[in-house]
Formats: structure tokens, C-alpha cells, sequence
């Protein structure tokens, strides 16, 4: 598969791969979660894409369960969800992500009310963020 950096490689995340996984996540947020990083990374099934040895995008899930979906562009996002549904051998993923992401519709859906306990976190880059756990952003 193609990016706008050239090639990209998805890859199942292993232990090498948690301070790139941890430098792009903080790219993404704004801030370091070191240690919500590695939570996600040792309990669920994460994959990374990779575009000139760098870590463009990131899944993470359990299941259809779709709990992170990161990514520089939509076209990374992409082929890493299609890489995760074919990998796990899967007919439908669900996740919460914001309107109007995708381009396709989808099964079901519901609007939901995100609640921040602070104020809303102004430093994460939304453009980046593709599927969110709910919660998962909040320091």
C-alpha cells in the first residue's frame, strides 16, 4: 500500500516499537502517555504503519472492538482498519469516532456526548485521530 510519504508497512506491534508508538502518541495528543501507552499495548492487538522507518498511524483493538485508530492521513487510516479486519478474520468493527471522519456509512450509529472532567484538551490534533476510546484522551 501506497502513502503520501511512499511506501508504508503495517506490522503487529512488539516491544521495540514502544517509543516510536510513544513519540507518535504524543504527536498526536500534545502530551506524553508513556504509561497509557503501554496499557493499550499489552492488552490489546495493535498494529503500526510504518513510512521511511517512522510511525505514521497506529490501531489498537480487542475483537471488533475498535479502541484507537491514529493516523497522518485518512489514506493510512484506511489500511490499517482494512489490515486489522483482515487480520483478525472480521465481518464489522465498531469504534466512536468523530462526524463526518469516513466517506462511507456506516451500519449503525449513535451520537454521543463526550464529557471532559477539565477543560477540553486543546493540544490533541483531531485531523490525526480517526477512532478514540472514550475516555482514553483524558489526562
Amino acid at each position: 500500500m501506497y502513502t503520501s510519504s511512499g511506501r508504508a508497512k503495517i506490522t503487529k506491534f512488539s516491544a521495540k516499537d514502544l517509543e516510536a508508538v510513544s513519540d507518535f502518541d504524543t504527536s498526536v495528543c500534545g502530551f506524553t502517555r508513556d504509561e497509557a501507552v503501554e496499557f493499550v499495548t499489552s492488552n490489546s492487538t495493535v498494529f503500526v504503519a510504518k513510512g521511511d522507518g517512522i510511525v505514521d498511524g497506529m490501531i489498537a483493538g480487542k475483537g471488533s472492538r475498535i479502541f484507537a485508530l491514529y493516523g497522518e492521513t485518512m489514506e493510512i487510516a484506511h489500511a490499517l482498519i482494512k489490515h486489522y479486519i483482515i487480520t483478525n478474520n472480521l465481518t464489522q468493527v465498531s469504534f466512536f469516532t468523530r462526524e463526518d471522519v469516513w466517506e462511507c456509512e456506516p451500519l449503525s450509529s449513535r451520537r454521543v456526548h463526550r464529557r471532559h472532567t477539565r477543560a477540553v484538551p486543546s493540544s490533541i490534533k483531531w485531523s490525526k485521530v480517526y477512532a478514540l476510546n472514550m475516555g482514553f484522551h483524558i489526562v
